[in-house]
């Protein structure tokens, strides 16, 4: 099995040693964690303030990983939830510029739901 690793802005930032634990372990369960440099941002923290750049956000990183044949595997429980605001027809609705903002300003199209998510979070 091959997934892009999601790490976020948190898991990069502030738990290195988690995302280090868990790609040793996808290594023991043969699972292949592929680094696509193209990621950004989830939209987690600007969806409060700037609800229509969290869906942009949200929808070019799901592009990203479909345009690379791949699902897409998160460390962080907020890249979780984020992440499939892009594939939700009310933000389409909500914001029909979106459309033109992702065909214009990103030259990327609009993520199907082919694009699963998994998540490898820690247990409490």
């Amino acid at each position: 099995m091959k997934y892009a690793i999601f790490l976020g802005c948190t898991v990069a930032g502030r738990a290195r040693h988690y995302e280090m634990a868990v790609s040793k372990v996808a290594e023991r369960l043969g699972i292949e964690l592929v680094y696509l440099d193209d990621f950004a941002c989830c939209g987690f923290p600007v969806r409060s303030i700037d609800f229509l750049s969290a869906v942009c956000l949200a929808a070019r990183n799901l592009s990203v990983a479909e345009a690379a044949g791949l699902n897409i595997a998160t460390l962080c429980s907020a890249c979780t939830a984020s992440l499939p605001f892009a594939c939700l027809p009310s933000a389409y609705i909500l914001h029909p510029s979106i459309f033109l903002t992702l065909r214009h300003s990103y030259n990327l199209t609009l993520p199907t739901i082919s694009v699963k998510l998994i998540t490898l979070q820690q247990e409490d």
